[in-house]
């Protein structure tokens, strides 16, 4: 005997809905709220605000753009009292002891940049996928070292 496909449509309906309850649930669980960003790097939420991440529902395009560069942190927030912008950077790596040189300039990079755009003192926290939690201070001279290198960089890349 064969079933008619109009006994199946409250089945299928019933499933898709259930799919859809899935899916929701699974994406309201992923997206982190601003305070999770911030308890993420080792502040309190109530003397930070979230500015940007690449974390949650903050994404949105490059946050930081200046001195002819763009760049996402993965999170960019300001503390309220002081107002300084906390640029923080996460790694899948273990920190073994020591930043390499390219998480050093990555993160001098975007603290440059958040300076110059925000006119705010800044600094830097690099956080590994062990938890551990590196600040890290700004260089205005490797900075602009960095900068001095982007038309050799521009012209190598054809």
């Amino acid at each position: 005997m064969m079933v008619g496909l109009t006994s199946w449509h409250p089945a299928i309906g019933v499933a898709l809905l259930a799919v859809l309850a899935v899916l929701i649930v699974w994406y309201i669980a992923r997206r982190r709220s601003p305070r999770d960003i911030v308890r993420r790097w080792g502040l309190d939420p109530a003397s930070c605000r979230v500015l940007a991440s690449d974390l949650a529902r903050h994404r949105s395009r490059p946050p930081l753009v200046a001195d002819g560069l763009a760049g996402s942190p993965d999170a960019l927030m300001r503390e309220r009292r002081e107002g300084t912008i906390i640029v923080g950077e996460a790694k899948s790596r273990h920190y073994r002891g020591r930043v390499t040189p390219y998480e050093y300039y990555q993160v001098t990079l975007y603290l440059g940049m958040a300076k110059r755009l925000y006119r705010r003192p800044v600094r830097g926290i690099l956080l590994y996928g062990n938890g551990r939690l590196v600040p890290l201070e700004f260089d205005e001279d490797l900075y602009r070292r960095l900068l001095a290198l982007i038309p050799r960089c521009r012209r190598a890349m054809g």
